[in-house]
């Protein structure tokens, strides 16, 4: 028998849920983003460096913005896919009272490719997303979290507005 990925129309709580983890994430990653800064301007520690050599990009120019179309589809199935994955599947099938402690280990430790510097700075989401599910045990408050904190970004270096 399979078990349950956790996907059912989100209520009232889980919106609730869903938001706040949201507002939460930014905060906190802005947090970290400052406290980076701070330690580079007092005492001359490398501020953090989230992209990867490999992940480097540059704002799209004139045709290059239709990128964009294509980008979406992959956005879709990159968020649903981890999240599926890593909520859907995995916590779900953790169990006890500190699960989702494990599974935010365990989804940080899926990013060590990326580097120290973006686990630093993905702290706040990989601690927070997976509490969130933790209470709400529903699959689309990840999807909405992850996507929100995801999606802006990326179209907002692709366009050029923020580096």
């Amino acid at each position: 028998m399979v078990k349950s990925l956790n996907i059912k129309p989100m209520n009232k709580n889980d919106w609730i849920y869903a938001i706040i983890t949201t507002l939460l994430v930014f905060i906190f990653t802005g947090l970290v983003f400052g406290v980076s800064i701070m330690l580079h301007k007092q005492f001359g520690i490398q501020q953090l460096n989230t992209v990867p050599w490999f992940m480097e990009m540059h704002p799209f120019q004139g045709k290059e913005k239709l990128l964009l179309l294509v980008w979406l589809p992959m956005f879709v199935f990159n968020i649903l896919g981890e999240e599926l994955l890593w909520r859907g599947y995995i916590q779900t099938r953790l169990e006890g009272k500190f699960a989702w402690i494990i599974c935010s280990l365990l989804w940080l430790a899926f990013h060590l490719p990326f580097g120290i510097d973006l686990m630093i700075m993905l702290l706040p989401i990989v601690i927070l997303l997976p509490y969130a599910y933790h209470k709400t045990k529903n699959t689309l408050v990840g999807v909405f979290i992850h996507g929100v904190y995801n999606g802006p970004m990326f179209v907002l270096v692709a366009l050029g507005i923020i580096k």
